[in-house]
Formats: C-alpha cells, sequence, structure tokens
C-alpha cells in the first residue's frame, strides 16, 4: 500500500480548507486507481517536522492556492522547503496559481522573477522526479517566464466528486428561490473599504430588484472581523442586518460550503465558491478581483467579469446590469 502526504496551509479562509479536502480526497482517488490501495495522510505546511517524517512516506504532494510566490514558498510559509535537500522522496506541487494584480501582459511579464532560491527549490523538484502543476494558464506563463515547466491541472476544486459528468441545475421559470453572495477578499487598503462596501450593496441592491422572490443568503469566506477587512465587513453585515439578509461566516473549515448546495445561484467574489458551484452544476457568476480569476477562467469557458469597471451579466431573466462603484487602483 502506498503511503502519500498532503501539504497545504490552510488558515482562515474557506477555500483554502477546501482546496485541502479536495486535494487529499483527489491524491486518494488518483493513487487508488494507480495502485489499488492508498494511505493519503495531511499535514499543515507550517508544521515542523523532521525529515524523517517526510521520507516515511512514498511521495509528498503540496498545494493549496497562490503559492507561486516567493513569500508563499519560503521555508518560513512552507516547512517542507527548508528540508527539500534532504526529502529523498518524488514531491509535487498541484494545483498551484500566482496571486498578480491583473492577467494583463503587463503584469504578468513584468512582475519580479522569483528568487534564485526558489527557483532553485522548484528545479529539484522537477529533477526529484515530482510533478509541478499549475492552476491556470497564467500561472503557466508566469512559471514558463521563471523557467519552470509546468503541467495544467487547474484547482481541485476543479474536480466533482467521483470525476462524474456535472448537469448544470437550471433554475425554475420563476427564477432561482435562493442565491448565494460570496463576499470579496481581503481589503487591506483602507481607502477601498467603502467603496467594496459600496459595490457590495450596490450588488446586493441590484439581485433584490431583478429577483424580488428570490432569498439571498450571503457569505464572508475569510471571517467578519477580520485583521484587514474589518470596518468594510462589518459596513456590509449592518445592511444585511437592516434589510433582513441571512449572513454566515464560513471561515475556519470547509463546511460552509454546504449552504450553497440549497441554492439555485451564485454572484459573487470568491473564486473558489464559484468553482465549488461549478463542479457542482450551480449556476455562477464570479466578479474577478485580480489575476486568480482570470488564471482560473482560461482553461475553461468563462466570460471575465472584473470588479473595477462597469459590466453585463447574462441571468436567467434577462441582462443584469452590474454599475460598480468607482475603486481607487491598488497600490
Amino acid at each position: 500500500m502506498r503511503k502519500i502526504l498532503v501539504v497545504t496551509r490552510p488558515v482562515d479562509n474557506a477555500g483554502d480548507w477546501l482546496i485541502t479536502e479536495k486535494l487529499v480526497e483527489l491524491t486518494r482517488q488518483v493513487a487508488e486507481g494507480a495502485f489499488g490501495k492508498a494511505d493519503v495522510e495531511f499535514c499543515p505546511a507550517t508544521r515542523e517536522m523532521p525529515v524523517g517524517f517526510y521520507n516515511s512516506f512514498d511521495a509528498v504532494v503540496a498545494g493549496g492556492g497562490p503559492i507561486a510566490d516567493d513569500r508563499l514558498l519560503s521555508p518560513s510559509a512552507f516547512h517542507l522547503m527548508s528540508v527539500l535537500e534532504d526529502v529523498e522522496v518524488p514531491v509535487s506541487l498541484i494545483g498551484i496559481g500566482w496571486y498578480g494584480r491583473t492577467p494583463k501582459a503587463a503584469d504578468v511579464y513584468g512582475a519580479p522573477l522569483f528568487s534564485e532560491q526558489v527557483r532553485s527549490k522548484l528545479s529539484q523538484i522537477a529533477r526529484g522526479g515530482g510533478v509541478i502543476a499549475s492552476r491556470g494558464c497564467v500561472t503557466q506563463a508566469v512559471m514558463r517566464r521563471n523557467g519552470v515547466a509546468s503541467a495544467m491541472t487547474g484547482c481541485p476544486v476543479w474536480y466533482a466528486d467521483g470525476f462524474e459528468p456535472v448537469r448544470l441545475r437550471r433554475p425554475g421559470p420563476g427564477g432561482p428561490r435562493r442565491i448565494a453572495v460570496s463576499n470579496a477578499g481581503i481589503t487591506k487598503d483602507p481607502e477601498l473599504h467603502g467603496p467594496v462596501a459600496e459595490q457590495t450593496i450596490a450588488l446586493l441592491e441590484l439581485l433584490g430588484s431583478r429577483f424580488p422572490r428570490s432569498e439571498l443568503l450571503f457569505t464572508f469566506n475569510g471571517g467578519i472581523d477580520t485583521r484587514y477587512s474589518g470596518p468594510c465587513n462589518r459596513e456590509i453585515a449592518r445592511w444585511l442586518d437592516d434589510h433582513g439578509v441571512e449572513y454566515r461566516d464560513i471561515s475556519g473549515d470547509a463546511g460552509g460550503f454546504a449552504l450553497y448546495e440549497g441554492c439555485e445561484m451564485h454572484v459573487g467574489y470568491r473564486l473558489h465558491t464559484h468553482l465549488y458551484c461549478v463542479s457542482r452544476g450551480i449556476p455562477s457568476i464570479l466578479i474577478e478581483e485580480d489575476a486568480r480569476g482570470a488564471d482560473e477562467s482560461t482553461p475553461i469557458p468563462f466570460t471575465p467579469l472584473r470588479r473595477h469597471r462597469v459590466a453585463v451579466l447574462l441571468g436567467p431573466v434577462g441582462p443584469l446590469e452590474l454599475l460598480g462603484a468607482e475603486v481607487p487602483q491598488r497600490r
């Protein structure tokens, strides 16, 4: 029986926990398909383990979000990287992404190159028999620019349970009975708190006017009183309270994604809510905040819709006009 270790670094964001859960599940399915039986274990990336622990497995699989980045591939973020030279089993990076500002060529090809230390470790992974797999074509381009070849597997959350085909769940003629709305990501710049809250509320008002018979469910995927986005989140929560809209904090694990099963449509900012819904056949519209949404969308036919501009959404009852608030450019 093969023993495989999965290493990721989930913290608070529900999406990171979902990636972890799906990566463990997919690793087990693939390994059992190839070898018959497999023992798949999980270890947090920041936990300091002796090199003998890693070598006690037949392979190590690391992944989890936008880790194609000097900071997130550093030994402090992934302890595995600090002992990589002494790891004797294949190490693979699966479904890694790039946390860029936009998918435009100026950002993709103008971004700083990885440090020599990180590029050396990526080369070592490839030489050791591991696989480096990007979750989208934008990440692939960034990796290629750094001299690193990678396969394109998408994110583990793409994949439906058991790799079974998924049928689109179409709302009835009266429109969706329940619509999920996911919140914007971390808003570190205080100047953005007001505009992000304003645009989120505009989106909620738009959905309420276009789908007056639908219930709305709002999710805070990374928490409410967070280190950076607390004031923004609290302004949105006050509006939700005033208008009787249900909302949930689903941070801390992947369990909150089950809430979307009772919804017939998702509209919002969270990439992994979008991917979860797509993998379940739930109609979903993602508003891209940065390059991550475009990265995941390039291999499959999604129409890009970005937060910082006026756009037109095509919904089940005809065009939905989304007029976004003016948002200062990110620094």
